[in-house]
């Protein structure tokens, strides 16, 4: 957006003037238009390494061979990329200089815009080509340049990138799903396109920009280390052996960002070392009078990449590690696919309790009459006869424990259900029919606590529903994790932290609504 550059330019000068005591001060504001630009950050070449690869490439995109007359053209666009560097540098030069001949400045523009302008207008030629775009087609070409907005990082900033990339590069990247972008156009050769969302790829692109000793920061959603679908950008981060440390905030009781319901990890890498590591926060919840403290009380820990689950843990303590990796020695149970005797429903977005029921829960609309609540799921195991005892854990302490610690904290779906490692072959009968015991003792006291509500929506009309409060049953629910802590080996201090896991939240009176 040219307006978005126009604004930053606008609020540097601001900030520089800011900072002046007096007006006699004031001295003459530097010229950025070459150091701050616009464009596509995805579309354009980062490196003389992907022309190269440009010239390689048919308009019927088959790979050829690199000629001698294409070496030459190589060569020649870096001699040219070197030189309007080089001229980029004298017209930084002659800001400095006292008594400045005005015209000399606007000509040392002038000629360097012109440089710059004749090589981008080379390099999208040669770029069009990857996009089909042909250039003999004047109006096609100039749709393809007006929709795309190519930015050719190796000559904008020639001599950084000349130099192995920037020493910082932070931001905060469009969370736009690819599939919105389609039309307008389409970023390619990225590792991360399968990842689906632009701030994966904005990811991929600002570790191409950077040197091995430089720092990196983005602020992306949570999705980075929670689910499948980016496990391209979480190979990358091995890839890239640099130290990725990922803090990370839900959106309920207080949001980071207020008016952006949107639960966030903030990303930082070091420089490169001999091989990657994870270093993660836990799930940070907060109050709002905690906000000012918010920063400086996080702890990290080291975490790692999860292949099962496609997921990085939020680890924040030696406890958190502890008790995953005891979880991770058991099985996950066997599902049917396509439910037609369902086993039991599962609310599909928890909150502070997951709901898990062996009855469906009460639901009728005016509309379509009494059915069953689209946000209850129907699950169906291959072994029926231990419905009770999944029943059970699905409803835990700890199961919402590890959701929370390593998804998104928000759906709960077939993906986090059937990878929760309970172990069934190795559970003992007895354990078995505890669990079996306590599932229907709370299936009971769901009921009991239950609240009927009515509610209208423009869509449905109005419908009426029962409400169950999992809050009001957790002496239950802590009976089955002393079940499961013998299961599993858990110590009285991993039992403890599972019971009282995010206490203050889960039990807090401002959340009975929302159980």
């Amino acid at each position: 957006m040219e307006e978005a550059v126009e604004i930053c330019k606008l609020r540097l000068f601001l900030k520089l003037v800011a900072q002046l005591d007096t007006y006699d001060q004031i001295e003459p504001l530097p010229d950025v238009d070459f150091n701050v630009r616009a464009g596509n950050t995805l579309v354009g070449f980062t490196s003389l390494e992907e022309i190269r690869k440009a010239f390689t490439m048919t308009a019927g995109g088959q790979r050829r061979m690199l000629y001698a007359e294409d070496e030459k053209k190589l060569r020649r666009i870096e001699e040219e990329a070197e030189l309007a560097d080089r001229a980029f540098h004298q017209f930084r030069a002659m800001q400095t200089k006292r008594g400045m001949n005005a015209g000399a400045f606007a000509s040392a523009k002038s000629d360097l815009r012109k440089q710059l302008d004749n090589l981008r207008n080379e390099l999208d030629e040669y770029l069009s080509g990857e996009y089909g775009a042909k250039t003999d087609d004047e109006t096609a070409y100039q749709q393809w340049r007006n929709s795309h907005q190519p930015f050719h990082w190796f000559v904008e900033f020639y001599g950084i990138m000349h130099n192995g990339g920037f020493d910082v590069v932070i931001g905060n990247p469009p969370y736009v799903e690819l599939s919105t972008t389609n039309r307008q156009y389409r970023p390619r050769n990225f590792l991360t396109e399968t990842c689906g969302n632009l701030y994966a790829l904005c990811t991929e692109r600002a570790f191409t920009l950077l040197h091995q000793r430089a720092r990196f920061s983005f602020i992306v959603p949570l999705s980075v280390q929670t689910t499948a679908r980016m496990n391209n950008l979480q190979q990358l981060f091995i890839q890239e052996k640099r130290h990725i440390y990922l803090s990370t905030f839900d959106v309920y009781p207080s949001k980071l960002f207020e008016g952006a319901k949107q639960r966030i990890s903030l990303l930082i890498s070091t420089e490169r070392f001999d091989k990657s590591r994870f270093w993660t926060t836990s799930y940070n919840r907060w109050r709002p009078e905690e906000r000012n403290t918010l920063f400086s009380t996080l702890r990290y820990y080291r975490s790692y990449l999860d292949e099962n689950c496609c997921v990085i843990p939020k680890l924040g303590n030696r406890i958190v590690e502890q008790i995953l990796h005891k979880l991770s020695k058991y099985g996950s149970v066997s599902y049917k696919q396509n439910p037609v005797a369902p086993s039991f429903y599962v609310h599909r977005i928890p909150y502070n309790y997951v709901k898990a029921f062996d009855f469906v829960p009460y639901f009728w609309s005016e509309i379509d009459g009494r059915k069953k609540s689209e946000d209850y799921k129907p699950y169906q195991l291959d072994l029926q006869e231990v419905t009770g005892s999944l029943l059970a854990v699905l409803n835990s302490n700890l199961f919402f424990w590890w959701w929370y610690s390593l998804f998104e904290g928000y759906h709960c779906g077939r993906h986090e259900i059937f990878s929760f490692p309970i172990g069934i072959r190795q559970m003992k009968d007895e354990i078995c029919e505890n669990l079996a015991a306590f599932a229907v003792q709370l299936m009971k006291d769901y009921k009991q606590h239950s609240g009927r509500k009515t509610a209208n929506y423009k869509a449905k009309g109005k419908v009426e529903y029962d409400e169950y409060y999992p809050r009001k049953s957790k002496p239950i629910i802590d009976e089955i994790d002393r079940v499961l802590a013998k299961h599993y080996g858990f110590t009285d201090e991993e039992l403890d932290f599972i019971i009282n896991y995010d206490i203050k939240y889960r039990m807090g009176r401002e959340d009975l609504d929302r159980d």
